[in-house]
This record gives C-alpha cells, structure tokens and sequence, in this order.
C-alpha cells in the first residue's frame, strides 16, 4: 500500500506540474469570426487574417488575427475582357477587344454563409448584358480538404479557396475567349519581397502558382501563395460537361506582367460554346511559419530542464517523506 501511495502522489505531482505545459502548447481555436464594416468584409481565425475589401474581388491577407501586419498579401482581380487572336490562350494585351467589365468600379452583391465546419462569401455581379452573371465564392475551411481533382490539401484556416463563376457569357464574333485578369502583391513594402513562379503536377492535372518570398528572411522565406488549377469546368446548366484547359500569361496593358510590385496575371477561359457556365479554382494562403531550429532547441532545452527540475523535486519529496516516517 506506501508503494501505491508513492506512486500515485508521483503521477499527481507530474501532471499538476506538466499539465499547464502540455494545455498551452496544444490550444486551438477552432472558429472563423466574420465581421462586415462600412468599406470591407473580415475573416479571421488563429492562423491568418483575410480582407474582402470594399465587397468586391479584392483580396487582403496576412498572418495571425491582428488588425495589420508588416506584411500583407494581395490578390485583386481587376478585368474580364474578350480576346481574339490565332488560338484560345490569351499571349500579349494586343489581342484583347470585345466586351468588357471593370470588377472593381462595379456594384457586387454579397451573401454570407456560416456553417459547421466552414464560411462561405459569395461575390456576385449581375444585372450584366445577356443575363451574364460573375461570382466569387470565397471559402474558409476548419477541416483539411482536397484541392478539386488533385491530392493537394486545402488547409484549414490558413488558406482560402475561391471558385470563379461565369454564367450565361454570349460571345462576340472570332472571340477566341475570355480573359480575368489579377494583380498581385503585397502592399505595405515595408519588406524586400519577391515572386517566383511554382507548378505542381498531381492526379493528372498541373497546378500553378505565385509564391511570394520576403527576401528579408534567410529561414523560412515563404510566406505567401496565390495558386489555381490549370483547367477550368464546363458546364451545361447543372450538368458537369468536361474540362479545358485554361491559360495563363504574365503582362500589363502597356508593361510586361512582373516588376518590384506586383504580378499582373491573365487567366483565359476559351469560347466553346455560349450560355454555358465556366467554373475555375484558385486559392490563397500562407504557408507554414516554421520557427528556426535554433529557436526550437532552446524550447526543447527548456522544456527538458523544467522537466528535469520538476523530478529531482518530486524524488527529494519522497526521500524526505520516508526519512520522516522512519524518525
């Protein structure tokens, strides 16, 4: 029986001891708080901060819940234009013409869904000639889930999924298709940040991708992505019909698509019949912000010299407890 006393007042002692350690180290918060002011949309979980701002395809994101960040991302779609030219991958600015919509001085409609397990805002533009409507579905997820048709995983809370939606489209004559453009960058330029290009082969389909570096960390420089599918949807009403490639081009009207700022991005979804509805996947997100090693041995050191003390406490317990039963 003093050998189960002991070993039960040790197993107390431990867990009093370790178990502020191990509850602060494995806290979550496993909630998306949505808020709507006067000029702009905010999600916000542990991981990351996401801006829509103005109620219009204009994407703001930075790491954590603070209210800014030394740096903050950027994706703003700006343009959604016709082109022409000898094939159906928009190549420089000289083949687009036709009809044409600025996304950013147009009027959205916004609708907010909050379910169990993720936050849904949709972005819609309607009342456009032809019945054409654009949307933007802008989805945050508590839960892993799978980039469409590929084994990449969507994270949760940390990253954003946005389904493009184009509906009803009747096209001008010899269009070759339609052509989104983003603009991409990271706004407050407090930082030395570059872009790199990045493409991942999976299940067949290839997916594409702006990374964006802060050149002022030599650990651990990625911070921010901007990635799509390199194929969009078809679809005959609700009927999924085939996929088709979809193109991508790098340039401005007047300069070419990269300089110290920002990335001007075509997308081109190519005229197949009209009335039909195109849907295209992108995402945006950060990624994981690793502490450096050096940082995580001083941790482990710490961790294991509390531990260390925490037992050599415990055993002079015992020792001094018995030395006292026996006087």
């Amino acid at each position: 029986m003093k050998l189960n006393r002991k070993i039960s007042l040790v197993t107390s002692l431990v867990l009093f001891f370790t178990t502020p350690i191990l509850s602060t180290s494995s806290v979550e918060n496993f909630f998306i708080d949505v808020s709507e002011g006067l000029d702009a949309i905010t999600l916000t979980s542990e991981e990351m901060t996401l801006i829509i701002n103005e109620y219009k395809p204009d994407f703001i994101w930075w790491l954590g819940n603070e209210s800014s960040a030394v740096e903050e991302y950027c994706v703003r779609f700006t343009t959604l234009q016709e082109f022409f030219g000898s094939d159906n991958i928009i190549d420089s600015s000289d083949e687009l013409n036709g009809i044409n919509y600025d996304l950013q001085t147009s009027v959205w409609d916004t609708e907010i869904t909050e379910l169990l397990n993720s936050v849904i805002v949709n972005l819609t533009l309607a009342g456009l000639a032809n019945n054409v409507i654009i949307q933007f579905l802008v989805s945050i997820n508590v839960v892993s889930t799978y980039l469409p048709g590929t084994n990449l995983i969507i994270q949760p809370f940390s990253e954003a999924k946005i389904e493009i939606v184009i509906k009803n489209w009747k096209f001008s004559d010899f269009a070759q298709g339609l052509a989104l453009k983003a603009e991409i960058c990271e706004r407050k330029k407090e930082s030395n940040i570059s872009f790199n290009n990045g493409s991942v082969s999976t299940n067949e389909n290839a997916v594409r991708s702006i990374q964006i570096f802060s050149d002022d960390f030599v650990y651990n420089p990625e911070k921010a992505f901007f990635r799509w599918m390199t194929s969009a949807e078809y679809y005959n009403g609700t009927d999924l019909l085939f996929d088709l490639p979809s193109g991508n081009a790098y340039f401005n009207e007047t300069t070419d698509g990269y300089n110290d700022d920002y990335v001007n991005l075509w997308f081109s979804y190519q005229n197949y019949a009209d009335s039909f509805t195109v849907k295209h996947t992108a995402t945006l997100g950060l990624y994981e912000d690793e502490p450096h090693p050096a940082t995580l041995e001083a941790s482990v050191f710490s961790l294991s010299f509390l531990i260390s003390l925490i037992v050599v406490n415990i055993i002079t317990f015992i020792i001094y407890r018995k030395k006292v039963r026996k006087i």
